[in-house]
């Protein structure tokens, strides 16, 4: 898939005030961006994700930096504030030392705390993070649409090794909201709208697909009969009647494969 491209119209600038990052990315594990978006921890995970790219693992959360973090952070108000610090505490991705300094956990603390296993993941630049639930969202769709291809990839392998025929298949992807609906367990109309989002911040593009039909017009009625499924499908658009396939899916996310260590027994 192409990359997201920094410079181009949908490029989502960091317009933080204060911020300056002392990383250039980080590495966003699909299954980290799945639990965020499940558990309604996006407000939460920005809060974290600002420490951890302002810092190098610890702060200070003095008066001044707390009135930083609510007015980079369009956060209500200091209560507000608190509440996000104290889920973080409570999912144990900070942790309190003396007075007013916090230190945050690594992401290979996060992901052995919640078990993740996969070890696929997206970059995730500084100037997406205004953007991020828009920018998580098109995780979980870039890791579906990549599921696909590598899914794809093998059959036509599978074919060409036993010479097989290979059926005709669309030469795109994909992903329907009935899938992100199943995937984020959330209703319908929700997926509808974060997929809509992450299309307007330009994560993705979702672009519908149609298939001329090679049949006379006297026997539209005829087709919709004997094809009650594709029926709703049926559209008149340039003075002839097409045929509205599933829409082609694409991601302009960059996916690495992290190297998961895994933790040596004590002895």
């Amino acid at each position: 898939m192409n990359e997201f491209n920094t410079s181009d119209q949908h490029k989502r600038l960091c317009q933080f005030k204060h911020f300056h990052s002392k990383h250039s990315h980080f590495l966003i594990q699909v299954e980290l961006a799945e639990f965020v978006l499940k558990n309604k921890l996006v407000k939460v995970f920005r809060l974290w994700l600002y420490l951890k790219m302002i810092s190098r693992g610890k702060v200070f959360l003095s008066y001044g930096f707390r009135k930083q973090l609510i007015e980079d952070l369009s956060i209500r108000d200091y209560k507000t504030l608190q509440s996000y610090l104290k889920q973080l505490k409570k999912l144990n991705w900070i942790g309190l030392g003396k007075g007013d300094e916090v230190y945050l956990r690594s992401f290979r603390t996060i992901r052995e705390l919640h078990h993740f296993e996969t070890s696929t993941c997206a970059i995730l630049y500084p100037e997406f993070l205004e953007a991020l639930q828009d920018y998580l969202v098109a995780v979980v769709i870039g890791d579906m649409i990549n599921f696909q291809v590598r899914a794809r990839w093998r059959q036509e392998r599978k074919n060409r090794r036993s010479f097989q025929c290979q059926p005709r298949l669309f030469p795109y992807f994909g992903v329907s909201n009935s899938l992100i609906s199943a995937r984020l367990a959330i209703s319908l109309s929700r997926a509808r709208q974060l997929k809509q989002g992450a299309e307007k911040a330009g994560f993705i593009s979702n672009t519908p697909m149609f298939t001329p039909l090679e049949i006379p017009e006297i026997e539209i009625p005829i087709y919709k009969k004997h094809c009650p499924f594709n029926a709703p499908k049926i559209r008149f658009i340039n003075e002839k009647y097409v045929l509205q396939s599933y829409n082609k899916v694409d991601h302009y996310l960059t996916f690495r494969s992290r190297r998961i260590r895994k933790k040596l027994p004590h002895r």
